[in-house]
C-alpha cells in the first residue's frame, strides 16, 4: 500500500501542478512554467531519490516539448527562439547531469575513484 500511496502523491503534485499553471499562467508564458515546472519536479525526484516523480519529470518535458512544437506558429519569433533554447538547454543540462551520474556510479562498482587527484 505505501508504493501505492507514493505513486498517488506523486501524481497529486504532478496534476495539482498542472491544474494551477493551466489556470493562473499567462498564456504567453505557460511553455515557461510549464518547463520550470517539469525541472522542479525532476529535482524532487532526484533530492528524495524517488523515481514516480522523475517518471512524471520525463512525461511532463515530453508534454513541454510536444506542446511547444505544436504552438510554435502562434508565437513571436522571440518567442519560438526563447522556447527552442530553454528547452534544448534543458535537456542538454539533464543528458549531462545523467551521463555523469552514471560515470560515478560506475567508478564506484570498480572501486576506482573518478575524483580529482586520484593516481588509479
Amino acid at each position: 500500500i505505501e508504493d501505492a500511496l507514493r505513486t498517488v502523491l506523486a501524481s497529486m503534485v504532478i496534476g495539482m501542478g498542472l491544474l494551477g499553471l493551466y489556470r493562473w499562467s499567462p498564456e504567453q508564458h505557460l511553455i515557461f512554467h510549464l518547463l520550470a515546472f517539469s525541472v522542479i519536479v525532476l529535482i524532487l525526484g532526484v533530492v528524495f531519490r524517488e523515481s514516480r516523480y522523475r517518471w512524471g519529470a520525463l512525461f511532463l518535458l515530453t508534454f513541454v516539448i510536444y506542446r511547444s512544437f505544436t504552438r510554435f506558429q502562434e508565437l513571436s519569433p522571440g518567442y519560438q527562439v526563447l522556447v527552442f533554447g530553454a528547452s534544448g538547454a534543458v535537456l542538454i543540462v539533464i543528458s549531462w547531469a545523467y551521463s555523469r551520474r552514471i560515470a560515478r556510479t560506475r567508478a564506484t562498482v570498480t572501486g576506482h575513484d573518478a575524483g580529482p587527484g586520484h593516481d588509479g
